[in-house]
């Protein structure tokens, strides 16, 4: 596919918006053999079953995202290469730590969609990438996880806000082939 591997990774769509979507829809056209698949785990779980040591690490604060490279290191669409080396001095977003969805009123963690680009305002780089580290940690090592094994006509719904997927790797000889639609989102509060 276009997009080769580069949604391998845990991610929550374009969280380096300033409105990101709020929900996703995903048809599956076509299909690889093996591969492919999607994994999705709640943000809600995430920050549900903080230790209370972390919960309170994280309660109030804000991360930055910059916006210029994307995950694979390409240059994002319209931007240009930054002349300092620091990114926090970047474009970039920053969005609350953790969010309040704006239907349910929970609290869902957000971490976006990697701990390169990112920092949690007002900290050192060193304590920002060891709490980022331990929360991608916590977040990422669960056994509440659902996989999605495509099937062609297959059409998945999720909510962006308090969700976070990756899709396994294929086979690159073989055809994935998927139509996406996103919804207009508000600013994470």
């Amino acid at each position: 596919g276009a997009m080769g591997n580069s949604e391998a990774t845990w991610h929550t769509d374009t969280w380096f918006y300033e409105r990101p979507p709020a929900g996703a829809i995903l048809r599956a056209v076509a299909v690889p053999p093996s591969g492919g698949d999607t994994y999705f785990l709640s943000t809600y779980i995430a920050y549900d079953t903080l230790p209370a040591p972390l919960k309170n690490a994280v309660d109030g604060r804000q991360i930055f995202f910059q916006n210029v490279y994307d995950k694979t290191g390409k240059l994002r669409l319209g931007k240009s290469m930054p002349k300092s080396q620091d990114f926090r001095e970047w474009s970039g977003i920053v969005h609350p730590l953790v969010r309040t969805h704006g239907e349910t009123g929970r609290k869902a963690l957000y971490l976006g969609g990697t701990t390169e680009g990112a920092w949690i305002v007002g900290m050192s780089r060193d304590e920002s990438d060891a709490l980022l580290a331990e929360l991608w940690d916590h977040t990422t090592n669960t056994k509440h996880i659902f996989v999605q094994q495509w099937d062609e006509g297959d059409i998945m719904m999720w909510d962006n806000r308090c969700t976070m997927h990756r899709r396994d790797s294929f086979d690159p000889a073989s055809i994935r082939i998927m139509h996406r639609t996103t919804t207009s989102g508000e600013r994470p509060v």
